[in-house]
């Protein structure tokens, strides 16, 4: 039975050979250092300040952060019409169903905080994929919930989200809730409303 130590090489070399076979020598130098114990402290300290943490994050790679560019790679066009295609699969799959789609696209925290902070470089276009998400959605006939300008009023909200791995953390999904609770009663989805109004009757005749 393989050791621990054993085990952790093993595991560090298929990440090793999974970053090169997959991304230029760059960004597969980049992955591997984030997953150090240096690289940890890195984004800890860059989390820190929010203009930094924005700034490193629009300088890697293209494969995390190129949704938000004005003209996205290939790559990213790519992922954008497979999206597509599994958009038509789910919503005939709920039509059949008798269910309704509803969608939202749930931002990173570095496109949160600069939703937040109001600016961004130019190149950059940080509606761009959440507009080109709800034509999708609109088209199969699915309802779209636009969460993104809410965070304007929002200071720094990229602290509900973990600084290392990016996902959100009790005060984040508490954060992320309220906006889609927000959105799907404002008359979005008819049935919630109307479930919404009938709750509010009730409470007024308590």
């Amino acid at each position: 039975m393989p050791s621990q130590s054993q085990r952790w090489w093993a595991r560090n070399l298929r990440t090793v050979k999974s970053a090169f076979g997959s991304k230029s020598f760059v960004a597969a130098a980049a992955e591997i250092f984030n997953r150090t114990r240096s690289g940890f402290l890195l984004q800890h300290f860059l989390f820190q300040s929010q203009s930094q943490y924005v700034k490193s994050y629009l300088s890697g790679d293209d494969y995390e952060m190129g949704y938000l560019r004005t003209s996205p790679s290939l790559e990213w066009q790519s992922r954008l019409h497979q999206f597509d295609i599994e958009a038509a699969e789910i919503a005939r799959q709920a039509n059949a169903a008798g269910v309704p789609v509803v969608a939202v696209f749930l931002p990173r925290a570095p496109q949160a905080a600069m939703i937040s902070r109001g600016e961004w470089p130019k190149g950059f276009d940080l509606s761009k994929l959440d507009n080109e998400l709800r034509s999708i959605i609109v088209s199969h006939g699915g309802i779209y919930i636009d969460i993104l300008p809410d965070f304007r009023g929002i200071p720094n909200p990229e602290r509900g989200y973990r600084s290392v791995e990016g996902h959100p953390n009790p005060a984040g999904h508490a954060m992320l809730s309220g906006l889609l609770a927000k959105a799907l009663t404002s008359g979005t989805v008819p049935a919630l409303q109307i479930t919404a109004q009938a709750q509010t009757r009730l409470d007024h005749s308590k």
